[in-house]
This record gives C-alpha cells, structure tokens and sequence, in this order.
C-alpha cells in the first residue's frame, strides 16, 4: 500500500538555502492548521459577501494548480515532468584551471584517503543497473591518466594529425570525408 505524502519547498534563512520537507498528508495539514487563507465567500446570485477563513493545509492539498509528482529523483541536468528533481545545481560555479584541489577533495574527503573508493560510473549503470554495462565502474586514477594522455595529444597539432592517421589506417575510425 502506497502511502501519501506531501512535499514542501521552504527558504531556510539560516542556511540561506532552499530545503526539502516531506510530511504524511495528515502531518503537513496538521503543521498547516493554525495558518489560514481567506477564501471569497458568495451568495447564491454570485456576489462575493465576505471571506472564510481556510486552514491552510486544507486549501493547498485542494488546490487545482498544486504540483503533484510521481516520485523524487536527484538527477543533475535531467528534467523529469513526473519526478521532483532535488538537484538545484552546484553552489559554486565552475572555472577553467587546475583541478587538483578538487580531485584532492573527491579522495581525502569523499572516499576517506582510499583510493580504491575512486571510481567514474558510466550513464547507463546509473539509470538502468549494473546489469545493463558490461564496463560498470572503473577505477578513476586509470581514467584520468588517459584523460591526461588525450588531453597532451590533443594540445599538440603535429602528434594530433598522426594519431588521426594512423587511427584511420588501422580501421579503428572509419572517415567520411577527405583525410
């Protein structure tokens, strides 16, 4: 049995940031009864003839334009229309330059100094399991050594040209167009 819940957005002044809260329905339109929102009242002919005071929880679970999602994701640079995406983005943006302080991070901090906690995860293991990649995850040092290595080739004009040439003679890149 499927539970209903509620989710709710609120700026944290104290944190100076958006967060998320997830309540059972009974629980948010008890945190919201003590709130109300004056709603027009009117008579039969149409006329508006004062307000009535609604709790709030009661109003927006009833509201006709209120956000409904399927489930919750955190999936950076997706848009999911049924989901609500908890990803808002990095707190910082990025520069080109070293990367060492960041990669010095991911270690020290994130995998606690073991670099056997390093890995990259391809797309497909992410969205669809393990059992979909033949590849899975690989070991970040190998990774960002060939990163390196592509990363000199493409620099040089002289070595980027052979490689291309000697890529296309092996049968590893097929051109279509002139050489």
């Amino acid at each position: 049995m499927k539970s209903e819940s509620s989710a709710c957005e609120r700026h944290s002044q104290a944190k100076d940031r958006v967060e998320v809260e997830f309540h059972l329905v009974d629980g948010f339109k008890q945190m919201n009864q003590n709130k109300f929102i004056d709603m027009p009242k009117h008579d039969s002919n149409g006329k508006l003839v004062g307000v009535t005071p609604v709790p709030v929880g009661k109003w927006w679970l009833s509201h006709p334009n209120r956000r409904e999602y399927r489930d919750v994701v955190f999936y950076p640079n997706h848009d999911f229309p049924d989901s609500m995406n908890l990803w808002r983005g990095f707190a910082v943006n990025a520069v080109p330059g070293e990367c060492g302080r960041f990669l010095d991070h991911i270690r020290d901090v994130l995998c606690k100094g073991n670099k056997r906690y390093r890995y990259y995860t391809c797309t497909t293991v992410i969205k669809k399991g393990s059992s979909n990649c033949p590849a899975g995850s690989l070991p970040a040092a190998e990774i960002e050594d060939v990163v390196e290595q592509i990363r000199c080739i493409g620099q040089d004009e002289g070595l980027r040209a052979e490689v291309l040439k000697q890529t296309i003679r092996t049968g590893l890149f097929a051109s279509t167009g002139p050489a």
